[in-house]
């Protein structure tokens, strides 16, 4: 049986990291669904050059899976952000 609660909590986890490492960057809010979207594909291409630096051995492998998940964390933080612009619109179209 899955433990959801430990997948949630794991993710919550990086994310937050993530989030907070990147404070200084300007918010979300006022960027479109093809920009959010945009930018998780750019943040699948980042995560997948540290898979394939892990799975090559071209770097200290602690630090590869480090990055690995560094990159699933921001890649979905972006996700995270098209869904809660995705809530904002469909709250307005409720109205």
């Amino acid at each position: 049986m899955r433990d959801i609660e430990k997948l949630i909590d794991g993710a919550t986890t990086a994310m937050r990291e993530k989030l907070e490492e990147n404070s200084h960057k300007p918010g979300w809010q006022g960027l479109s669904i093809q920009e959010l979207i945009r930018l998780s594909d750019l943040e699948t291409i980042e995560l997948k050059m540290a898979v394939y630096v892990f799975e090559r051995y071209l770097c200290d492998r602690d630090k590869a899976i480090k990055e690995i998940r560094r990159e699933c964390a921001d890649r979905m933080n972006f996700d995270a952000m098209l869904i809660q612009k995705c809530d904002s619109i469909i709250e307005e179209m409720e109205r």
